[in-house]
């Protein structure tokens, strides 16, 4: 935690990849609101049970890598990343997704593949998200995908 003691101070910080550093709940900063600037997040593989809290407060968010962790679920909050164009997902312990991510309109690239996410664990006004153009949902609990889903999505 010491070396990320000065990370809530870099205001102008627009990327920030802690990949593979042992991140814990327990070695993240506690306030990272004053990131505003951050457009880019990457805390995949690490130890990661949930999304940490001060995560959600960065409403600058563009790109959230989250793949590679044991994450079992996703906080409501997540509907703060009103800019959010990607997020990935994968390879974590998520049996579903909140209805709140149906709310995050700029997301282009959702990433869930290698999850336990079954039919239930989609939320129905996942066809909502007009912009999406990349939905990678394998190696899931998927029998099918939602019709409205399919409905938005633009098949080449």
């Amino acid at each position: 935690m010491r070396q990320l003691r000065q990370l809530p101070s870099l205001t102008q910080l627009h990327t920030l990849h802690l990949r593979n550093t042992q991140r814990t709940i327990t070695n993240m900063p506690n306030k990272l609101e004053g990131l505003v600037n951050l457009t880019d997040l990457d805390l995949s593989f690490n130890d990661l049970p949930r999304v940490p809290e001060p995560v959600y407060l960065i409403a600058s968010l563009k790109r959230v890598n989250l793949s590679h962790n044991q994450i079992t679920e996703v906080s409501t909050l997540i509907d703060t990343w009103t800019h959010l164009e990607t997020l990935n997902l994968s390879r974590n312990q998520l049996t579903g997704i909140p209805a709140a991510l149906c709310k995050l309109v700029a997301l282009k690239r959702l990433f869930i593949n290698g999850n336990n996410i079954n039919f239930e664990g989609l939320p129905t006004g996942i066809g909502k998200l007009y912009n999406l153009e990349v939905f990678m949902a394998a190696c899931n609990k998927l029998e099918c995908i939602p019709e409205g889903l399919c409905r938005c999505l633009k098949f080449a």
